[in-house]
């Protein structure tokens, strides 16, 4: 399991997302060794392309993350999602997937084609804190 995020949108005061909504995450505390950036963002100009990072980087591409529905049973979701980015001014949204460097480190990168499937947990507020 990965690190605690906070989900949030400009667009809707509840905390229920439907797919497409325009989203901003965050982690719920800095990583460490990061710095206190904890807001996600799309760069530019990175050897391994356009990539997430946090908000500290130079470089970003204005837009909004979104969640659909990556597999569908009987028109209902399966709870399998996956992450978007809509670039402002674009059309069109792109697959947000995974790229796997020499070191073996991996890291979320712009892919359309090779999306990054995933399952969303609800952390209590108890153990967000």
């Amino acid at each position: 399991m990965g690190l605690p995020l906070k989900l949030s949108s400009p667009s809707i005061t509840t905390s229920h997302f439907t797919e497409y909504t325009s989203l901003s995450i965050e982690f719920t505390s800095a990583p460490a060794p990061c710095s206190s950036a904890s807001e996600w963002t799309v760069v530019k100009g990175l050897p391994e392309g356009r990539a997430v990072k946090l908000n500290d980087y130079g470089n970003t591409v204005e837009g909004d993350f979104a969640f659909v529905c990556a597999k569908r049973e009987f028109y209902r979701c399966n709870k399998s999602y996956q992450l978007i980015f809509c670039p402002y001014g674009l059309m069109r949204c792109e697959d947000v997937g995974i790229s796997i460097d020499d070191d073996g480190n991996r890291r979320l990168v712009i892919s359309d084609g090779n999306p990054f499937l995933f399952k969303l947990q609800k952390v209590g507020s108890s153990s967000s804190a």
